[in-house]
């Protein structure tokens, strides 16, 4: 046994598996009785980045979820949401020809994600399917992605203005301006939030041509592709809305690349054949979430409640990565407790208010150890890096100083105004809207009313809480 999972253990951690590997540290899928079953990750106090897990931001629906970062000595043990179903990768790599349909609902929560972010100031700066989980919540029915790992991000004191950065990334995602420079001096450029735009065309493109746009992944070949300025399209691909949409995210000049707010009113999202195309089950549960507003679920927002966000864990489950799923799920079932099982396993038979208070369940801190305990605000935007990287393509690079100079800028930095549609959001207090949004009429059988009963808050006991002013100080 290696010095983290004794770490882990001594902690009151039981260890379920690993997930992931990296230059900083593991990731594990672990379970204890005060937060259940969650992913952490461990690595060295000298490598623990605190603006990585500090990131301001509004609550993000497509960003993975943080809990804690706990000091023990030499050590940092992060805790976040475990997302259940893989990475985007692990899909890219098998090379499965997904149904459009299941693409575009994919995309859009990306974009979606990304255009709240970018409205806060917030480059990603490593948009790629090893970062893009695949999480399906405890009874939900549905799949959404979850943007992670916000090791290199970037704070713009002007959001959607471009600013200089140092040039950090992996290579076959990053864009033409970082990889050719635009003028600056000292390994910095100039570019803006589009770079995450043209890592999401990169994403787009693998997924629907299960390719990269160039030759090969070696950096010559990548430079060559941007200079010479030409994207190829197959004869064999005939989808033009699709092919429209990646080239305007490929688009070699950052001024003429469309933003994700514009991506997400492209025809490939919005003409009636993507309308035509929404999933039945994908209504259904939209339907669903509308009915359990009416029925006082304040908690219920059009992310729920509009049938083209919606992706059915059904129509996607055939194409998941997981070899002997059913084996390994029913292993977890054997080592967690009953109710808590249904937290790492997409069953949408099963509702998350029949988790009941156990999960209010808090063990006693250890005695014996120091650790400090860093609780973040409600609005926290906090990324792991949970998957391994795929041998063939290059490690993301990353400047040191420009890094530290990132976390400054974010603790400093006041909050953005808030964006359009978080505004539209339904308050879980007080409601903004009497009704969720119309949801288009389509071919669906009716869904019967389902009364949901809002699950209770973890308690979370902290010896020692650090607020970000004294962070700052």
């Amino acid at each position: 046994m290696d010095k983290d999972n004794q770490l882990l253990e001594k902690q009151g951690y039981q260890i379920l598996k690993t997930i992931g590997k990296g230059s900083f540290g593991q990731v594990f899928l672990v379970y204890n009785e005060q937060y259940g079953a969650i992913a952490a990750k461990v690595m060295k106090e000298e490598d623990f980045n605190l603006g990585e897990w500090q990131t301001r931001g509004k609550q993000n629906l497509f960003v993975l979820e943080y809990h804690s970062a706990n000091l023990y000595g030499e050590n940092a043990i992060i805790l976040m949401q475990y997302a259940n179903l893989g990475s985007l990768e692990n899909n890219i790599e098998q090379q499965k020809d997904i149904p459009i349909p299941i693409i575009r609902v994919i995309m859009k929560q990306l974009f979606e994600g990304l255009c709240m972010m970018h409205e806060k100031g917030l480059i990603h700066r490593d948009i790629k399917g090893q970062n893009i989980l695949l999480h399906s919540p405890t009874g939900s029915g549905r799949v959404i992605i979850k943007i992670a790992d916000f090791g290199l991000v970037k704070s713009q004191k002007e959001p959607q203005k471009s600013t200089v950065m140092s040039v950090a990334g992996t290579f076959p995602y990053m864009a033409s301006e970082l990889i050719l420079g635009s003028g600056e001096q000292d390994g910095q450029v100039k570019a803006d939030e589009k770079i995450d735009v043209w890592a999401s065309g990169i994403v787009l493109h693998q997924l629907a041509l299960h390719s990269f746009p160039f030759k090969s992944l070696e950096l010559p070949a990548i430079i060559m592709f941007m200079i010479n300025k030409k994207l190829v399209r197959p004869q064999s691909f005939i989808d033009d809305a699709l092919w429209d949409l990646i080239t305007k995210l490929l688009a070699f000049d950052r001024k003429q690349r469309i933003s994700a707010k514009d991506a997400l009113m492209h025809p490939f999202f919005t003409s009636q054949q993507a309308r035509n195309e929404i999933s039945p089950k994908a209504v259904q549960l939209a339907q669903s979430a509308q009915i359990n507003y009416q029925n006082g679920d304040r908690s219920i927002t059009r992310f729920d409640t509009e049938p083209s966000l919606q992706l059915p864990y059904t129509d996607i489950q055939q194409f998941l990565n997981n070899i002997n799923t059913e084996e390994q799920f029913e292993s977890f079932r054997n080592q967690l407790p009953t109710k808590f099982a249904s937290n790492i396993i997409p069953d949408p038979t099963i509702h998350a208010s029949m988790l009941g208070n156990e999960q209010q369940i808090s063990s006693p801190q250890s005695q014996s150890s120091t650790h400090i305990q860093i609780t973040p605000p409600p609005n926290l935007l906090i990324l792991p890096q949970s998957a391994t990287v795929k041998q063939m393509i290059p490690p993301p690079l990353q400047n040191k100083k420009d890094q530290i100079g990132q976390n400054i800028n974010i603790f400093q930095q006041q909050d953005a105004p808030q964006p359009p549609y978080l505004q539209q959001k339904i308050s879980p207090q007080v409601p903004q809207q009497t009704t969720p949004p119309i949801i288009p009429k389509l071919s669906t059988p009716s869904v019967a009313p389902q009364q949901q009963t809002p699950q209770p808050p973890i308690k979370q006991q902290s010896p020692s809480t650090i607020s970000s002013q004294e962070l700052e100080d």
